[in-house]
């Protein structure tokens, strides 16, 4: 790792000695793509948000895959009941407006507002974060790649505990940057196709 070669391949089961210290790097942006993604590697990467700017993509499947901290980063179920608490406060207000019920009316109204403000604000935390996730949802995204300013990985390693330390993997890093920077225009292109 420490050697000054362009690349370098390999083959075992500690790839996690190559991608650890990419994502741990004093680099300022990281860009992932695996297919899975585990609690192990979440915690990482959100870890890391505060030094770096850290894009993923990844499939529905890693938010499955033992990882409700993906899920819960992504704030998956919170939006989901922001979006039935709308409904539920927009249909009583509409009915107790039509029943003439005007004070129930209107303190519905009232937290209708307030939930869709409180929505609005969790997107918009979201939408700044210096971690952005995107879930490729109409193809499956088997593709593994992780990318900083200064080398980049590519392999067969999921960025899993397992893919990490204990199955056999192979990949190849390199820090040549003619390589980095075709691998992350390569990156850009599939995050705005995602």
């Amino acid at each position: 790792m420490s050697d000054q070669r362009q690349d370098e391949l390999y083959s075992g089961d500690s790839s996690y000695k190559f991608v650890d210290e990419l994502i741990k790097n004093k680099d300022k942006t990281l860009r992932i793509v695996s297919p899975y993604i585990s609690n192990h590697y979440t915690r990482m990467l959100l870890n890391m948000k505060r030094r770096k700017d850290i894009r993923i993509i990844t499939s529905n499947i890693s938010l499955e895959y033992r990882n409700s901290l993906l899920k819960e980063f992504l704030g998956l179920g919170r939006f989901k009941r922001y979006m039935h608490l709308i409904a539920i406060f927009t249909v009583a207000a509409v009915f107790a407006f039509w029943i003439r019920f005007l004070g129930i009316g209107l303190l519905a109204t009232l937290f209708d507002i307030i939930t869709i403000a409180l929505f609005y604000m969790a997107y918009r935390r979201r939408m700044e974060a210096r971690l952005r996730v995107k879930i490729a949802d109409k193809k499956f995204v088997h593709e593994k790649l992780y990318i900083g300013d200064s080398a980049a990985i590519t392999g067969s390693a999921n960025l899993t505990f397992n893919g990490m330390h204990k199955n056999i993997e192979h990949i190849e890093r390199t820090n040549d940057q003619r390589k980095v920077s075709e691998l992350a225009r390569h990156f850009d292109e599939l995050w705005k196709s995602t």
